[in-house]
């Protein structure tokens, strides 16, 4: 019967980080099967392969001329003159992997190799883990397939290599044993040789699972994609300067109903990787990357976002979960949608921050009042407190929350302008309407023309007040008729 043998290793490189589990369970369900004719043939029953994974490590080739480098490629990196990192280049995530599994033997015998006869000669797939020289089973690769037990002279799709151990005084040490595949269970005294063909394949198992190897590059082209997450939060950036911020779920409610609204951390994962096929879909992609090219205040915005979010003490599950996708070395895209949040959430933390300062800071006897008149143009210095970006029909909006020195709320919505939390704006802008939210009063803003920014901490905000009403005079509106003396000069 088979002897239990010492648990041996086999090295498998650059193998695709994704499919590991998969490999997994393609070796469990072998290793069910081998059971199963192990305790049929009365035979002890092997034990399971293990599969560790002993390192990770990324790889990024150039999808123009296909050089390849380790880890991310650098943004500055010129593969050629012609096209630049940020433009072709590929990154995937491969690990390295160790199968240990018993190495199997029969009393007196150690199985060498499988033998397998192809055109030009003979491929010879050694056990994993058998003690073999160098050289030692040349003789096999040329020679005639043939079986030293049946003898008989015919085709046979694979052979195995034997060689006596010594344990058998009958036997002596180094006697070697070619025998077919259908004459194993007869040379082994009737016990299923299942078992043994199983354990020389563990190895192909595995790569089975992850389909075959390209060649000169490992699993390169099958091997999940992955992005760095400071390059992807750059685009996503890019995305609402452009587009304003979009949700997975409110892009769901939108097809729903029947519209069409990209997500997007959606929208960033397609500007991060051009579409095959070239033609009219790559024109649209280079035009649409065009666009939403980065320029340093996205980047700026990006590594904010990034680190704000990897430094984040979580109070929730959503803050759990971002905080730690943003701490993984590579985005995996099934998690683009989390960390695309990042941007958007330092936003509204930003805002909550000053929020909290000002209430600290505010004396209640000095309560927000309404400015202007209706349809006045002012001029106004004004301290950003928030800024919420979200998207419509007809593209980004930005609504930006500020005071100024007087305490005084305003709102301004826009599609034109941006602004950060802390930053100073001195503008002229249009009352539009006198309105209260939570309890306290505010005058919303419309044709603002911003005419200076300052940027800075917000405690060096020392706003002068917002300039009177008589800045320039409201339009004059016509007065409404009521209803009834309209019908009745209609009816004179």
């Amino acid at each position: 019967m088979i002897r239990a043998r010492s648990m041996r290793m086999t090295k498998i490189e650059n193998y695709p980080a994704d499919k590991v589990e998969d490999a997994r369970e393609a070796l469990a369900k072998a290793h069910a099967r081998l059971v199963r004719a192990a305790l049929k043939a009365g035979q002890s029953v092997p034990e399971a392969p293990a599969l560790v994974v002993v390192a990770t490590r990324f790889r990024s080739r150039c999808r123009v001329c296909k050089m390849t480098v380790e880890g991310f490629a650098p943004a500055s990196h010129r593969c050629f003159a012609a096209h630049t990192s940020n433009d072709s280049w590929t990154t995937v995530e491969l690990v390295g992997l160790e199968i240990h599994a018993e190495r199997p033997a029969l009393a007196g015998w150690e199985f060498l190799a499988c033998v397998e006869p192809l055109d030009g000669g003979n491929l010879i797939r050694q056990v994993p883990g058998a003690a073999v020289v160098e050289g030692e089973l040349t003789r096999w690769r040329d020679r005639a397939i043939g079986c030293d037990h049946c003898r008989a002279a015919r085709w046979r799709k694979e052979t195995f290599i034997l060689r006596a151990d010594g344990s058998d005084p009958a036997i002596p040490a180094g006697t070697y044993k070619q025998v077919g595949r259908n004459c194993i269970s007869v040379f082994l005294g009737g016990k299923s040789a299942r078992s043994i063909v199983a354990a020389l394949g563990w190895s192909d198992v595995v790569r089975g699972a992850a389909g075959d190897e390209d060649e000169g590059e490992g699993w390169f082209g099958r091997a999940r994609v992955v992005h760095a997450p400071l390059t992807f939060l750059t685009w996503v950036a890019c995305s609402i300067r452009e587009d304003g911020w979009v949700s997975r779920a409110t892009a769901r409610a939108a097809a729903d109903q029947g519209a069409s609204r990209q997500a997007t951390a959606d929208h960033a994962l397609y500007l991060l990787s051009e579409p095959f096929g070239g033609g009219a879909a790559l024109e649209r992609w280079r035009e649409d990357r065009e666009r939403c090219a980065p320029t340093d205040a996205e980047r700026g915005r990006a590594a904010a976002a990034l680190e704000w979010a990897r430094t984040l003490a979580p109070t929730s599950d959503y803050e759990c979960n971002l905080a730690l996708v943003a701490r993984q070395a590579a985005l995996d895209p099934k998690h683009a949608g989390i960390l695309a949040s990042a941007v958007a959430a330092l936003n509204r933390a930003l805002g909550h921050e000053m929020e909290r300062r000002r209430r600290e800071a505010e004396n209640a006897a000095n309560p927000s009042r309404h400015v202007g008149e209706i349809d006045q143009r002012i001029g106004l210095d004004l301290l950003v407190e928030r800024v919420v970006e979200t998207a419509t029909e007809f593209g980004a909006l930005n609504i930006i929350i500020a005071r100024d020195a007087r305490n005084n709320l305003f709102v301004w919505r826009t599609g034109a302008i941006g602004a950060e939390p802390g930053e100073r704006l001195r503008l002229r802008a249009t009352v539009k309407k006198h309105t209260e939210f939570r309890g306290q009063v505010q005058t919303e803003l419309t044709r603002g023309s911003v005419l200076e920014r300052i940027t800075g901490p917000a405690s060096t905000f020392k706003a002068t007040p917002s300039a009177p009403p008589s800045d320039k005079p409201a339009k004059a509106r016509k007065a409404k008729r009521p209803r009834a003396q309209a019908d009745s000069v209609m009816a004179a």
